[in-house]
């Protein structure tokens, strides 16, 4: 029998041709990740044809992964590093204004950028998490995407590796405790301290809680919840009681052939 063609490093580790395609929030354009001078960029054009479609970044050293559509499709946004030293920061492009440079919103030296958020009761602004303050704290900021003023909205404590962002703007914080434990707690802004609502035995989660992301109505959070199992399923964690309730789960799992119960919840 005759060995498979072999695959080239290049062909293995290449850029793809395409890749990450979105729409804009108005539905006028459509943007995607492809290749310029070999790294991949964020590209343009009409939902209705791609013959205007044009390349919206110019990052020839190394590879945009990352973009996302504003409230205002005149703007996108993408995160960078310099390098590869890893310190993203937030860059906002005019897809309007060809010829207006790249704005980077976070500008400080050293500073990374872990997650961000552009939730849709602040348009206009962008929700970030960044270090600038201090290198091992993470605070949470909002930026003005069209005039770039920051705003912090809540300080770290010191002990914070996640925020949050709720309903009507509460903020919430995901913390590890001295037992190993993994906690979730309210901001209170006018005391300036976390209120504990819930914790997660660590032992339940030795690679962390993931995923841990924000219901749709802002009032819970759905978490891979492996409590009293070694399997994965989706819990729902009430904001202000801390119950939870199950989202989602296989009752068996089938592993060669073989069916066996997964342990429910004690």
């Amino acid at each position: 029998m005759a060995l498979p063609e072999l695959i080239t490093i290049e062909e293995l580790f290449g850029s793809p041709e395409r890749t990450r395609a979105s729409i804009s929030p108005d539905g006028t354009r459509i943007a995607w990740l492809a290749p310029w001078k070999n790294r991949l960029n964020v590209w343009v054009s009409s939902v209705d044809s791609d013959t205007d479609a044009r390349c919206v970044t110019a990052d020839e050293t190394r590879s945009v992964t990352s973009y996302y559509w504003t409230d205002d499709p005149r703007r996108l946004l993408y995160t960078q590093d310099i390098d590869g030293d890893e310190n993203w920061h937030v860059h906002r492009v005019d897809l309007e204004d060809p010829d207006d440079p790249v704005v980077d919103l976070t500008p400080f030296p050293g500073t990374k950028v872990l997650e961000l958020d552009l939730p849709a009761e602040r348009p206009g602004k962008v929700i970030v998490q960044l270090n600038a303050r201090k290198p091992e704290e993470f605070d949470l900021a909002e930026i003005d995407i069209v005039t770039g003023e920051l705003a912090v909205l809540a300080e770290n404590p010191g002990h914070v590796y996640g925020w949050l962002w709720g309903a009507d703007g509460e903020l919430f914080a995901r913390t590890l405790t001295e037992e190993g434990d993994f906690a979730l707690s309210r901001w209170n802004a006018t005391a300036g301290e976390l209120e504990l609502i819930t914790t997660f035995d660590g032992a339940d989660y030795p690679v962390g809680i993931n995923p841990f992301e924000m219901a749709p109505d802002g009032a819970g959070v759905w978490i891979g919840s492996t409590r009293g199992t070694d399997l994965t399923r989706v819990v729902r964690v009430d904001l202000t009681t801390g119950a939870e309730t199950e989202v989602d789960s296989h009752p068996t799992l089938d592993l060669d052939g073989s069916r066996r119960a997964v342990a429910a919840d004690p």
